[in-house]
């Protein structure tokens, strides 16, 4: 995907520079966790990049991307594409955002892209890919559509999150602090780093998709083992607070090589907040 060249379908140039996004990542602690920074601009999109650690694993020690850190990251970039057509300080909310991996990806150093594709009096729908930062392989695919609202104040993003804490988790489930608490059912305890925005007590979208992903990852290991996330699409109903999440992934279906994963995320009192379709495949041969 060239954002250099691509075709913008909107008016005027976009109203974010690298300045500006590394400003929205330093004041988000999810994005400060992921170690997430500016990589290039274009007129029809732009790029950010995430460094490979170790608690990023699918496994232990394992050399593979766990697929809720790549899905955490897309939103992150698909958000912020969409932020950079229309006003800075908006108030962006993904509704749904798929993406499909034709490969597992390895872990290293990420670049992932998002190129404008429509803007609406309300809707931006923002395309993205998922490369290989060093040799530009490319794995995925993404597309999202994000909902947003004038700003209510300037300079929301101005508060500044404090430094990640070094982890020494060994995998990415690990990380998250992902724990079963009956068979395909699991809880995520909230904490500062899974938050939006400094100082607002919100789950980030990209952390509901990582725990999502999670529980789904984990089901299909149960139902055809030695599966890979082949697509995955994420829908929000209601902003997720200070609660832990809960996440019910019974929902299933499999044969010996592929998996369909239902995963219902709600909180106490509050119902059901978000959504992941899940779909697993077992490498042929």
């Amino acid at each position: 995907m060239n954002i250099a060249s691509a075709t913008p379908a909107h008016a005027g140039p976009p109203q974010i520079d690298a300045e500006y996004l590394n400003t929205l990542i330093q004041c988000s602690p999810h994005c400060g966790a992921l170690g997430l920074r500016a990589g290039v601009q274009g007129p029809g999109g732009l790029s950010l990049l995430m460094p490979a650690r170790p608690f990023m694993a699918l496994a232990p020690g394992g050399e593979v991307w766990h697929p809720g850190a790549i899905g955490s990251a897309l939103d992150n970039v698909l958000s912020m594409g969409a932020m950079a057509v229309i006003a800075p300080d908006s108030r962006p909310a993904t509704i749904d955002l798929r993406w499909d991996m034709v490969r597992d990806a390895r872990l290293v150093d990420l670049r992932l892209t998002a190129a404008f594709a429509q803007v609406t009096p309300q809707l931006v729908y923002v395309h993205g890919e998922m490369a290989e930062a060093d040799t530009g392989a490319v794995f995925g695919r993404a597309s999202a559509c994000v909902a947003y609202a004038p700003p209510q104040e300037s300079g929301r993003y101005q508060v500044r999150a404090d430094p990640p804490s070094p982890s020494d988790a060994t995998a990415f489930a690990e990380w998250l602090g992902i724990g079963e608490t009956g068979p395909g059912v699991a809880a995520v305890p909230y904490r500062v780093e899974l938050t939006g925005a400094a100082g607002i007590p919100f789950w980030h979208g990209g952390a509901l998709i990582a725990s999502m992903t999670a529980a789904a990852q984990a089901q299909a290991q149960r139902l055809a083992p030695g599966s890979r996330l082949l697509t995955a699409t994420a829908s929000f109903d209601i902003f997720a607070t200070e609660l832990p999440l809960e996440l019910d992934a019974t929902d299933a279906c499999a044969t010996r090589t592929r998996a369909s994963v239902y995963v219902a995320c709600s909180q106490a009192g509050r119902g059901v907040t978000s959504r992941l379709a899940a779909h697993f495949g077992r490498p042929r041969g």
